[in-house]
């Protein structure tokens, strides 16, 4: 089996929890075919091992063991996603609730994997397409006003108009996106293993608008309708194009999907709860 490390440094300036992680893969791997490889991003850290670009990390390695918190897996979701690289989120965050296991515990996890005594949790990602152009995302898309005053945008679903919303934007979310941007605009949570997503408007300037909850096998297209407005396409966070005037975002459930290994006790509702108390606490 390979492992793979990938480290969000700003999470671990010093390499500590990264050096901690190496020692324990490798003091766990017995067999010849068993090799530990690390993110290129990672060399000044000192650590001896075999170095690969983040492309074949993931293409390469089993398992890869992130260490940070939800942003770091936004960060290499896509690919991920791509070679259906199995995902162990270490926590070095404090808002997430992606990333389950903490430091001390990954002993325990590492023998669990190797024994294959894990659960797997798949989340489905979203694709925002644009001019043949595509976007993956694990999270949400959303269509802003950008830099204009005020937007006007035009939901449809399967072809059919759904509102039409005098907002900021409109978020397009999956259920592990939805405490995220959606929960923080009003929007609902999704658990994960439910089909579907949130269209969430953004301060909508209306007394009747609320956010809606679709199948997710349905296709949502945002048409930017205002004369002076170029609009901004944003993926994860990222701000990834601009949309003009009369130009469709279209967005559906993508082909990829995300594999988090869970330990066999994983609740999402003690998660859950966990995370709420701790916001209420902060």
């Amino acid at each position: 089996m390979n492992f793979g490390v990938y480290t969000n440094l700003t999470k671990d300036l010093k390499g500590l929890q990264t050096q901690k992680v190496c020692n324990s893969i490798n003091n766990l791997l017995k067999n010849e075919n068993d090799n530990l490889f690390l993110s290129n991003d990672l060399k000044n850290l000192g650590i001896k091992a075999q170095y690969l670009t983040n492309e074949d990390l993931f293409k390469l390695c089993n398992v890869v063991v992130l260490l940070g918190g939800d942003g770091t897996i936004l960060r290499v979701a896509e690919l991920a996603s791509k070679y259906k690289t199995k995902i162990l989120a270490l926590n070095l965050g404090s808002r997430g609730f992606l990333t389950e296991i903490p430091p001390n515990d990954l002993d325990q996890i590492l023998k669990d994997i190797l024994s294959k005594n894990y659960c797997l949790d798949e989340r489905f990602m979203i694709q925002a397409k644009i001019n043949k152009k595509v976007y993956i995302g694990l999270n949400d898309v959303v269509v802003s006003r950008g830099d204009a005053r005020a937007g006007r945008f035009c939901v449809y679903i399967n072809g059919f108009l759904v509102d039409k919303y005098s907002s900021d934007g409109v978020i397009i979310s999956t259920p592990t996106g939805s405490t995220a941007y959606n929960l923080s605009s009003g929007g609902p949570i999704l658990a994960p293993d439910v089909s579907a997503l949130v269209i969430t408007p953004i301060a909508a300037h209306s007394l009747h608008t609320r956010p809606l909850v679709t199948n997710s096998n349905n296709v949502i297209k945002i048409n930017i309708n205002s004369v002076s407005m170029q609009a901004q396409l944003n993926v994860d966070g990222i701000d990834v194009c601009k949309i003009n005037q009369n130009e469709d975002v279209e967005i559906t459930k993508s082909k990829n999907s995300l594999l988090f290994i869970r330990t066999v006790t994983y609740n999402y509702y003690d998660r859950f709860l966990n995370k709420l108390l701790n916001w209420i606490i902060i």
